[in-house]
């Protein structure tokens, strides 16, 4: 989703500014509360605790997609200022959904800007205990593009944001052995975002720390968009510089976030461990996986071993891009590519995912017949049993053939993300999240375009990698 290139000019980005300087603070409906106080004990255990059947022993049970339309479209502030063009409205589009508490999750949700480019005006946060819950109405701005004069040089400055993930320990979250997890409540966002500066455009992360205490969200930036910069790993030489399609993971007490950093000239794409110190999260190891891609994801497998997929990356010159996933049975240290299928998903998004019953997947959008670039059909792939392979393919989403041709050029169906959630009626469940736009973006309402959160069934029993607590109420 990140793009470098300036090639809007500063002048029509700052109309759509919204300067956000003001600490975002969520409020709970008492609803919401009460449904906390009710939930039940969940008898998994945190991260790698969850299940010791090895993958070998299980047999991939996906069983369905639902089909339906986008929970969020338009965002209602769909014009942030009144002097804003009519061919500036705004979009939602790429999603990343985590668990807050006991029976409430969150979704940001990135705003994308109407046009052809991957122009974005930051991110929104949705607290839900429903899916039907999640309404435009109740957006909360964590994210925004601001605008500002350079107070040593006077000139027009503006920084562009991109969508935020990060990770988050759910309220009431315990550990594998049954205590409190420490940092239950609070986790961390990440913002790619560019900073234009006269001619001049240069990419910065700017971190945000989260805290719920059962009652109000509370979502702050640990510096100002001004000041940010890369993320340095203490201690390490490495350096995060773009940021991951999945939310983080739990490992014991950390959380583990994928990411591109670099150390030196060497770059690579991998997983960052997060701990939680003096009251912030923040990063202290990297362990590269591979030193070229991006949008790199994590997942975690039934027998504790880690997954991890990354955009962009073919297995020789003459592949259009493989679908390939890596696994770690050692946390991270060393890996093994364990999938690769050349020419099967081009140089789209991917994702490597965890369905409810832990059956391992991977969504990206298929090459068409002729190998020319496409995202107008996302399709999910199973892991076989054996992790060796792949399982046959099931549809997510055929754009021509579900919605026509769209009155633009093309379908964009794509940035695929997933999350485990356990909601307001106490069962959990997997949910697929990703985009769908016209491309270029139509300029008048498009029933198609916007987020999807939909249901992935399987048939296995839920193995959630949170264990939460019956009653986290404060």
């Amino acid at each position: 989703m990140r793009s470098t290139s300036p090639r809007r000019r500063v002048g029509r980005v700052e109309r759509g500014m919204m300067l956000r300087n003001a600490t975002p603070t969520i409020r709970v409906s008492l609803a919401l509360l009460a449904a906390a106080a009710l939930c039940m004990t969940v008898g998994q255990s945190i991260a790698a605790d969850v299940d010791r059947t090895a993958p070998q022993e299980r047999e991939p049970v996906i069983s369905g997609i639902s089909k339906k339309l986008p929970v969020l479209s338009v965002p209602s502030d769909r014009r942030c200022v009144s002097d804003l063009p009519d061919a500036e409205v705004r979009w939602y589009g790429v999603g990343f959904a985590f668990q807050v508490g006991p029976r409430l999750a969150g979704l940001l949700c990135n705003r994308h800007i109407d046009d052809d480019g991957d122009h974005e005006d930051g991110s929104d946060l949705f607290l839900f205990d429903t899916i039907a819950g999640i309404q435009a109405t109740n957006a909360i701005a964590v994210s925004r593009n601001e605008s500002r004069l350079n107070p040593k040089t006077g000139q027009r400055e503006v920084a562009t944001k991109y969508p935020m993930t990060g990770g988050f320990v759910p309220l009431g979250a315990r550990r594998a052995d049954g205590s409190s997890h420490p940092h239950a409540g609070s986790g961390f966002g990440i913002v790619n975002m560019i900073l234009h500066s006269g001619s001049k455009s240069v990419a910065h992360l700017q971190v945000h720390q989260f805290s719920f205490d059962g009652r109000k969200l509370h979502a702050f930036a640990d510096t100002p968009a001004w000041d940010a910069s890369k993320i340095n790993v203490a201690g390490s030489g490495w350096t995060i510089e773009i940021n991951g399609l999945s939310m983080a993971i739990p490992d014991g007490d950390d959380l583990l976030y994928p990411a591109m950093a670099r150390k030196g000239e060497v770059v690579g794409c991998g997983v960052s461990r997060w701990q939680r110190r003096d009251g912030s999260w923040q990063p202290v190891a990297f362990l590269p996986v591979i030193g070229s891609g991006s949008e790199p994801t994590l997942s975690r497998d039934v027998d504790g071993s880690l997954l991890f997929c990354v955009r962009g990356v073919p297995s020789s010159p003459k592949a259009i891009v493989s679908l390939r996933v890596w696994r770690s049975t050692d946390g991270g240290q060393t890996w093994e590519l364990i999938v690769d299928k050349p020419d099967l998903v081009g140089g789209n998004p991917i994702s490597v995912n965890r369905a409810l019953d832990g059956t391992p997947y991977v969504v990206s959008n298929t090459v068409k017949e002729d190998r020319s670039y496409s995202r107008e059909v996302l399709v999910l792939w199973p892991l076989n049993a054996q992790r060796s392979g792949l399982e046959p393919r099931l549809v997510v989403r055929d754009g021509p053939g579900e919605f026509g041709r769209p009155s633009t050029r093309a379908w964009k169906l794509d940035h695929p993300t997933s999350a485990t959630l356990r909601l307001g009626d106490g069962r959990w469940r997997h949910f697929l999240i990703y985009r769908g736009k016209e491309d270029p973006t139509s300029r008048g309402p498009t029933p198609q375009a916007g987020c999807y959160v939909e249901e992935v069934s399987s048939t296995g029993l839920a193995l959630p990698l949170w264990n939460l607590a019956d009653d986290a109420s404060p």
